[in-house]
């Protein structure tokens, strides 16, 4: 299992959503911790720059590393998909 560490601006972001997108979001996020690149299973993830993912909830999109030999998953953005970008 992997250890989840949620950065300041991730946690002031996911402090401004609210349900129903917050409860999915949530979801989400402790699945990560089981398995962190569930590419075989959703198209919803993809790896965009280097070591960075983008899993998709529908609304929201999540960034976030893995760094393996801490086992860890590093999330540094939760935003609406519209925003995500800007």
């Amino acid at each position: 299992m992997y250890n989840l560490n949620i950065k300041e601006i991730a946690r002031k972001e996911l402090d401004n959503i609210s349900d129903p997108f917050f409860t999915k979001i949530d979801e989400v996020i402790l699945s990560l911790r089981e398995n962190p690149c569930p590419r075989k299973k959703s198209k919803k993830v993809k790896k965009i720059n280097g070591d960075i993912y983008k899993i998709s909830t529908g609304e929201m999109e999540i960034l976030y590393t893995i760094n393996e030999k801490q086992k860890a998953v590093i999330i540094y953005s939760i935003q609406y998909s519209d925003d995500i970008y800007k």
